[in-house]
């Protein structure tokens, strides 16, 4: 159950829309996960409110648009991992009019002993899966 948090400014709903749609490609084409799986929560910051290499974003006085995704996943490898990042990183500089910004990207992996979802914990839903190195290994890799 992958979720992604994505900080960044404000931005009108249409943006959004088409954004979640990029970036749940972006992972879903770089892993094989369903589509369906994948959440993401938009955390928008206002002028004042964040700042890059030490300038505060004030709007179009310089600062830096400050752009953060933080991806709670599965475990991957690491060939699986350089193509997230790649793809979320195309995904957020071809949607959004950010100049000057470089977004980071943190990947957060968690086993699925480490995870709960409707009250369950997913390795016990999935006990099969609980023992693999990865749990999306792709036959590409």
């Amino acid at each position: 159950m992958p979720c992604m948090e994505v900080t960044l400014p404000r931005l009108g709903v249409e943006v959004k829309r088409n954004l979640a749609r990029v970036l749940t490609n972006a992972y879903a084409d770089s892993t094989g996960m369903d589509r369906e799986r994948i959440g993401i929560r938009f955390l928008e910051y206002g002028e004042g409110q964040a700042a890059y290499a030490g300038v505060l974003d004030e709007g179009g006085d310089g600062g830096r648009p400050y752009v953060h995704v933080v991806l709670y996943c599965p475990r991957q490898t690491r060939e699986v991992k350089q193509r997230i990042v790649r793809r979320i990183n195309a995904g957020l500089r071809d949607s959004l009019d950010l100049a000057g910004s470089r977004p980071v990207i943190h990947i957060q992996e968690h086993p699925y002993e480490n995870v709960g979802v409707d009250g369950e914990l997913l390795s016990d839903r999935f006990p099969e899966l609980a023992d693999r190195k990865f749990y999306y290994p792709l036959d590409r890799d």
